[in-house]
């Protein structure tokens, strides 16, 4: 097909190329039709093509290691992962909401996938790493029911979307916290996990997905571009969140922000807050601080 492009489609196709080398994943940029494609659906529109592309990529799912045998496969940091500093950032329906967004890029990636192939690719393989999984982690009970109540959501709503799960580097804190979640799976979830310690999994996700595909901190070949082994123009491996995402939690400060409002609410009683919302797609977020007792939104 490349031979019946004419010269100007061509050089058109090695511009997209240059100016996107950074932004789109590895596999993407070396497949020279994708970028054809873009750019025949905007009439060889070069700027308008490259703002389509964009778009597409903003639909991208993080910690995306690549496909293999027609599997999409990711791999979650969740050992990395700051659970206390998460929950000062965010409530758990944001986080929630956010999760759920990821799955649905995945979705969004698979369909894109099926078409490049010409066949049907729904499934995907997650390589869980525990490493750096501490008590203090494995114990955090908002951590644990958010995790219980998002595995929950996915085993309902996407059945037979997951075709295996490696949890790698598991510790003696893994246990603490497995038996809780593997309470809520299903029979047909259990069976699609595979649990290992600090040894014996390289050669397990060696034999399952292609050295050239899998990182090379997991036991693959694959590196960025500079050589770097962990990956990080693909994965993120998360860590410790910054304290200046964290919510206000101090009420002076919170009154100090512009658009806070001040009421009093009634011991039993409710109020209704109108919201004007501009714009299309728009997200409703809110944070609130109360003097005291709780309120319920």
């Amino acid at each position: 097909m490349y031979d019946e492009w004419t010269e100007e489609e061509k050089n058109a196709v090695a511009e997209l190329r240059k100016i996107m080398k950074d932004e789109v994943p590895p596999d993407m940029y070396e497949d020279k039709h994708v970028f054809y494609k873009f750019l025949k659906a905007r009439n060889f529109n070069l700027k308008q093509a490259e703002t389509m592309l964009k778009n597409v990529l903003q639909g991208f799912p993080k910690s995306f290691v690549g496909f293999d045998q027609g599997c999409f496969t990711m791999q979650p940091a969740i050992g990395n992962l700051d659970g206390k500093g998460l929950f000062k950032s965010a409530n758990k329906y944001d986080v929630l909401r956010c999760v759920l967004q990821e799955i649905e890029k995945i979705k969004k990636r698979l369909k894109y996938k099926s078409v490049q192939l010409g066949k049907t690719v729904n499934q995907s393989v997650y390589i869980y790493n525990m490493e750096n999984m501490t008590l203090a982690k494995a114990t955090h009970r908002q951590s644990v029911e958010l995790f219980a109540e998002g595995i929950q959501i996915f085993q309902d709503n996407y059945p037979e979307f997951l075709k295996k799960i490696y949890i790698i580097n598991a510790s003696v804190y893994f246990t603490i916290v497995f038996p809780i979640i593997k309470r809520i799976l299903s029979g047909a979830v259990i069976d699609k996990i595979e649990v290992y310690g600090k040894e014996g999994w390289k050669q397990v996700l060696l034999d399952a997905i292609d050295p050239d595909v899998l990182p090379a901190f997991l036991g693959g070949n694959r590196t960025d571009p500079d050589g770097n082994p962990n990956l990080n123009s693909c994965i993120v491996h998360s860590g410790p969140i910054p304290e200046k995402y964290y919510l206000t939690k101090d009420f002076s400060k919170m009154m100090a922000k512009d658009g806070v409002t001040y009421i009093t609410i009634e011991r039993q009683s409710k109020v209704k807050i109108p919201v004007a919302v501009q714009y299309d797609g728009s997200i409703l977020n809110w944070e609130y601080e109360v003097k005291s007792n709780d309120i319920g939104f």
